[in-house]
């Protein structure tokens, strides 16, 4: 199940709660350097590739729900993300 209503990332819906429910992912596992902001921008875009890279060749820098990033950013800390849901 996922905790996306949209895409985050390159060409994607970037909703803020969605992006903020990212952010906070990747900034709790080290891969985004700066705090959570629900604006996609630069940082956001090379967090997710830096994170993709981990099990991707080439990393697409999006974020879709249900996907392969999506589930293996959960798995990290299922715990944030379920609290990243509530954030609205």
């Amino acid at each position: 199940m996922s905790i996306l209503t949209g895409s985050v990332g390159l060409r994607g819906d970037n909703r803020g709660a969605d992006v903020l429910t990212i952010e906070t992912l990747l900034h709790d596992n080290g891969y985004l350097p700066v705090a959570p902001n629900r604006n996609f921008n630069r940082e956001t875009l090379n967090a997710i590739r830096a994170f993709q890279r981990t099990f991707m060749t080439t990393p697409t820098g999006l974020i879709e729900p249900d996907s392969e990033s999506e589930v293996k950013l959960i798995s990290l800390n299922p715990v944030a993300a379920a609290m990243g849901t509530m954030a609205g």
